[in-house]
């Protein structure tokens, strides 16, 4: 992995405006190998293999 940028704040405000569906997309871009889900995204990722799961996440508040 070469970059892991996370923006906390905005990923949380964009969980928020999903309402109770809090299902967010992943979007992978292979050419420029960056895979992206709300604000937070991930460069240059390689595995040599890679199981197809699907993972929920609950999201919780923090204050």
């Amino acid at each position: 992995m070469k970059s892991l940028s996370i923006d906390f704040h905005k990923h949380i405000q964009i969980c928020k405006k999903l309402g109770e569906n809090r299902d967010v997309s992943v979007y992978v871009l292979k050419n420029m190998a960056i895979i992206r889900c709300g604000a937070i995204e991930i460069q240059s990722l390689h595995a040599s293999s890679i199981a197809l799961k699907l993972y929920k996440f609950k999201i919780t508040s923090i204050h």
